[in-house]
């Protein structure tokens, strides 16, 4: 989970290092953060089978704006461990990302690309979703 976590954090971060040396365009970095995320997501080398996103998600938040990254971090973990469900926690998290990248950084790019985020993760959750909508899915720890 940590190594997913930096892959994002270093993609991002290295992206917005370099994207003013480059003289590249205001929404290279949330290019770049999509790009990251994506990879992640459905990476080339494993046949477009990757993992859910959560971890890497957070990382390329942390890189954007560490305050947002903190403030998820900890509704996530207030919700993992307050209901032991990781989805639940995962899916509260994607809803109030745009919210909080909207609020901290504005109506631009970087907005735009935590909304694709966020419905990649529900994607990437939606047998979840129905398990929790069930009754089915798992605590953590089983």
């Amino acid at each position: 989970m940590l190594g997913d976590g930096l892959k994002g954090f270093v993609a991002v971060f290295a992206a917005i290092q370099l994207a003013p040396l480059a003289g590249a365009a205001d929404w290279t970095v949330a290019a770049a953060a999509l790009a990251a995320f994506v990879g992640h997501v459905y990476p080339v080398f494993h046949r477009f089978a990757g993992g859910k996103g959560v971890a890497t998600a957070a990382g390329i938040v942390f890189a954007l704006h560490w305050p947002l990254g903190l403030v998820l971090t900890v509704i996530w973990l207030t919700m993992a461990f307050g209901f032991k469900i990781s989805s639940l926690a995962a899916l509260t998290t994607a809803v109030l990302l745009p919210l909080g990248m909207l609020y901290a950084m504005g109506p631009g790019a970087y907005a735009w690309a935590s909304v694709v985020i966020a419905l990649l993760l529900f994607w990437r959750h939606r047998v979840n979703i129905r398990q929790l909508l069930s009754g089915r899915e798992r605590p953590i720890g089983q």
